[in-house]
């Protein structure tokens, strides 16, 4: 009997320490666990961290893309605001260059608006050949002006440029205004300036020219009709010219 009960005694230690040993292996396991959940938590709060990093990463990137494209306009911009200072520059002197030919040209020059025919400019030579200030020009048509009247129709010439692009009177007999008989050589175009179509018209005092040609075809006349006999030689005595009268001598 004794025996037996010190063999369950012992059994019931056995299983006292078996107990204990399970308890401390629980024990174990659950501060395993609980490690484990912290290293989770810790690895989730990383994965969060880095997440966010990620994101100010990209955002920075973002911002840096930004900064790139916002500098590239602004580089762009410089550039055609240098570019548009040199043409407005080159303008410029390409205005100033016109301008001083339109003001010593030694033919008469009319800037005519394309659309009317009224003149928007006239050259110092004009003025002085026809003896209008350039004042009295400004806004009227060519036609207006009293050297013109009945002999340059405005709406002709429009007409004709707007088919031809260019008008052309050889010999216009015209008027001053201190009332002197002069002819012209009258040229009108088209062309563009800038943005916008002008009419350029020249104008050719050709008085003098036509004068001598009318006094050179007089002498010939004199010469062919003279019965006395007249004949032109060059310097090598060759004969150059023979009249009429020195045919029938």
């Amino acid at each position: 009997m004794r025996g037996q009960a010190k063999t369950q005694t012992e059994q019931a230690a056995t299983r006292a320490t078996q107990a204990e040993t399970h308890a401390e292996q629980a024990s174990t396991r659950t501060t395993q666990a609980a490690t484990h959940s912290e290293q989770a938590s810790t690895r989730t709060a990383q994965a969060a961290t880095e997440s966010a990093q990620t994101k100010t990463r990209a955002a920075q990137a973002e911002t840096q893309i930004e900064q790139e494209k916002t500098r590239a306009a602004q580089t762009e911009t410089h550039i055609k605001q240098a570019n548009t200072q040199i043409i407005e520059l080159a303008l410029g002197v390409s205005e100033l260059s016109c301008r001083r030919l339109f003001e010593a040209a030694q033919d008469g020059i009319l800037i005519l608006d394309v659309e009317t025919g009224r003149i928007n400019d006239a050259n110092p030579f004009l003025t002085k050949l026809l003896g209008f200030s350039r004042a009295e020009m400004l806004g009227k048509t060519v036609g207006e002006l009293s050297p013109f009247k009945d002999v340059v129709s405005n709406q002709a010439m429009l007409e004709r440029l707007q088919k031809d692009g260019y008008v052309r009177y050889a010999d216009l007999p015209l008027k001053t205004k201190a009332g002197r008989d002069i002819a012209v050589e009258f040229v009108s175009n088209v062309y563009r300036a800038g943005d916008k179509q002008v009419i350029q018209c020249n104008i050719r005092d050709i008085t003098k020219r036509k004068a001598a040609e009318t006094t050179s075809a007089l002498l010939a006349s004199i010469v062919e009709s003279s019965d006395d006999a007249i004949f032109g030689v060059d310097l090598n005595s060759i004969f150059t010219s023979w009249n009429q009268g020195a045919e029938k001598i």
